[in-house]
């Protein structure tokens, strides 16, 4: 896992109050995984709603990886899609 991915993966923590295990991170290789891991264990609001919680991810990840919106899908992989490192 890349220095990109590593540093959004602790900014979603904690921005959604959670901990992700390194071992779990590991196996979170799309945009899509980590939504959906979001979605199952954020602790922040559990009101938030699953279209808020792709709102603020998307805005994550185009911040940290310098990329357009409409480059950030579910099956977005770090690497290949977005050019993580």
């Amino acid at each position: 896992m890349g220095l990109d991915i590593v540093e959004l993966v602790m900014k979603v923590e904690k921005e959604f109050a959670l901990q992700i295990p390194n071992d779990i991170a590991e196996k979170l290789d799309t945009v899509g995984k980590l939504y959906n891991y979001v979605c199952h264990h954020h602790g922040l609001n559990p009101d938030l709603s699953d279209a808020e919680i792709w709102d603020k991810l998307v805005d994550m990840v185009c911040y940290q990886l310098g990329v357009a919106p409409e480059r950030v899908k579910k099956e977005s992989h770090w690497v290949y899609d977005l050019g993580a490192d």
